[in-house]
């Protein structure tokens, strides 16, 4: 299991190329390779989300095999050096070689996370995962209450899947004493606002790593359309009670809770639900041009979701991409963006607040909850 021996590297590499990505955002020069690289490699879900249309891509089911995964995790570790790479879909776990993806990541000196509904792990996958080399998974869960989880989520019996997953996961890590990064991905809508607190609450009395807030966005893969929100069931429509939910969160974050988000990014949460329009410039320009390197199940390059690809992993290696004048061109059109768009992408953190969260990552105790991720 990576502890800080294997994820110093990367938390070094991290630090300088953001350096470097944010001269590359001010002067263009392509000196700066990315920090956030993610592998969605599998359009397939078992889930039926109502924030999420991934399960409706009956068209979109290709995907690249084991043999060209591999050979892209080594033109990455080639490209980029000691790395942190996320695993996601889709739902991963539903692909029958991703724990062998996980372990042939590591064996390169990539350090390997998922993204996962959690619902597809079986009692015998938890136990591989405590020998694989996995360093995070991030489990998407919005409630705390049986019902509201299975609405959400749109699958009967869900809830008590999640349940029993969570508890082997941590069975499985008090045997093998892994240190398996447990984190709860959670977004906040006006149908779950009553669970946001109770889930910090659990994540804390379960031991977990913490609990990471997100916005709602338009559903992925959806047409854009500026007035998506008001459309909406799930949009918070009662701002008093979304700040009661944001206070108690800070209250809590600044006693120690283990809320893995800046203190900016939730006071900024009062006014995207308020006027989402009016985030579109906030805290500059978008960095995700020299940031981001997101990689779809069948090898597309895309810096931001919501513009084309840039390139085909399968035709052309990594660097080749990110130098290409596709890429030139997306970070243009990066540039010129003025669309309302608050997601965790977009997020840039303090020198104090990255090495907050390295320290919690790797196990180190801070100072109580002051720090922010």
């Amino acid at each position: 299991m990576p502890n800080m021996a294997s994820a110093l590297p990367v938390a070094l590499g991290h630090a300088k190329e953001s350096l470097l990505q944010n001269v590359a955002l001010r002067s263009g020069w392509e000196i700066a390779k990315p920090t956030t690289v993610g592998l969605l490699i599998t359009y397939r879900c078992q889930m039926r989300c109502k924030q999420c249309d991934i399960w409706t891509w009956s068209d979109r089911r290709d995907e690249l095999s084991t043999e060209q995964w591999k050979a892209i995790l080594r033109d990455l570790r080639r490209w980029l050096g000691p790395c942190h790479v996320q695993f996601g879909g889709g739902e991963p776990f539903l692909r029958q070689d991703l724990v062998e993806l996980f372990s042939y990541a590591s064996s390169l000196g990539i350090v390997p996370g998922t993204t996962t509904n959690a619902i597809a792990i079986s009692s015998a996958k938890t136990r591989e995962l405590m020998d694989c080399g996995l360093f995070n998974m991030n489990v998407s869960m919005d409630a705390i209450q049986p019902d509201k989880y299975e609405y959400l989520r749109g699958v009967p019996g869900a809830f008590g899947k999640l349940m029993s997953t969570i508890e082997e996961l941590k069975a499985r890590q008090r045997e093998s004493n892994s240190r398996l990064r447990i984190i709860v991905k959670t977004t906040i809508m006006g149908y779950n606002l009553d669970q946001i607190v109770p889930l910090l609450d659990w994540v804390e009395q379960q031991g977990l790593l913490g609990i990471r807030l997100q916005l709602l966005d338009q559903n992925l893969g959806e047409e854009r359309d500026p007035h998506w929100y008001q459309k909406s069931d799930l949009w918070v429509k009662e701002p008093a009670a979304l700040d009661a939910v944001i206070d108690a969160i800070l209250e809590r974050k600044g006693r120690g809770a283990p809320v893995l988000n800046t203190e900016a990014y939730l006071h900024l949460a009062r006014q995207y639900y308020r006027d989402p329009s009016s985030i579109g410039i906030v805290g500059g320009r978008c960095a995700v041009g020299w940031s981001a390197f997101n990689v779809n199940a069948n090898g597309d390059v895309q810096l931001c979701y919501d513009m084309p690809s840039i390139g085909n992993l399968t035709r052309s290696t990594a660097a080749e991409i990110w130098h290409s004048p596709q890429a030139r061109e997306r970070r243009a059109q990066i540039a010129r963006c003025r669309q309302s768009c608050i997601q965790l992408c977009r997020v840039q953190r303090s020198l104090a607040e990255n090495v907050e969260l390295f320290c919690r990552l790797v196990g180190i105790k801070g100072k109580g909850g002051k720090g922010a991720a």
